[in-house]
């Protein structure tokens, strides 16, 4: 939410360019300002925005704790945020990782990043939480020829599917590991931690 894993990816390779997506205002205040103070303004660049399937706004809905913050469902209350799908906002941009923690919204956000699925193979890192629409989840990136592997404990390890009534986190839906000297298992050996 404060561009924790934004700060890992530039200390893994301080020459990336990353996007970071943060709905909630407050957040996104302390988001920017991580970015400021970590002298990272060039190469990251914050949106006060939800990423989605459709463009315009939706309710977000604001919990005590800022960390679990989520589009909000019919009965919530929630602030108006504006919302647009990936494949808009970073249209013609090559993108290599992608990082998804949106509390339930995973499947919006995958549909509104289609082009960029099928384009870029980018791997995606994300959680998955109960209720979430797993099998969906499971068809969305199958189609773009994705397989899933937990990242836990040691190595990636193969999942033969998404659990509806597991938390899934981390966990990664890859086309392709990062490949090449720059890049050998520097972002597995810094998000993998061992048990």
């Amino acid at each position: 939410n404060t561009g924790f894993y934004s700060l890992l990816a530039h200390a893994a390779n301080p020459r990336i360019r990353t996007w970071a997506f943060e709905p909630n205002p407050a957040v996104f205040q302390k988001l920017r300002h991580h970015i400021e103070i970590n002298g990272m303004t060039e190469t990251c660049q914050p949106f006060a925005l939800a990423a989605g399937d459709t463009t315009g706004s939706v309710k977000f809905q604001i919990p005590e704790d800022a960390t679990m913050g989520h589009i909000a469902g019919p009965e919530e209350d929630g602030i108006e945020v504006p919302i647009q799908p990936l494949d808009e906002v970073l249209a013609g941009q090559s993108v290599d990782l992608v990082k998804i923690d949106v509390e339930g919204h995973e499947l919006g956000v995958l549909r509104g990043m289609r082009n960029i699925l099928a384009a870029s193979r980018p791997a995606v890192f994300f959680e998955c939480l109960p209720g979430s629409p797993s099998q969906e989840i499971e068809r969305e990136f199958a189609g773009h020829g994705y397989r899933l592997l937990h990242l836990g404990g040691g190595d990636p390890a193969p999942v033969g599917q998404l659990d509806p009534d597991q938390i899934h986190t981390p966990a990664v839906f890859v086309k392709r590991l990062f490949c090449g000297a720059p890049y050998d298992k520097k972002i597995e050996q810094r998000t993998i931690r061992k048990a």
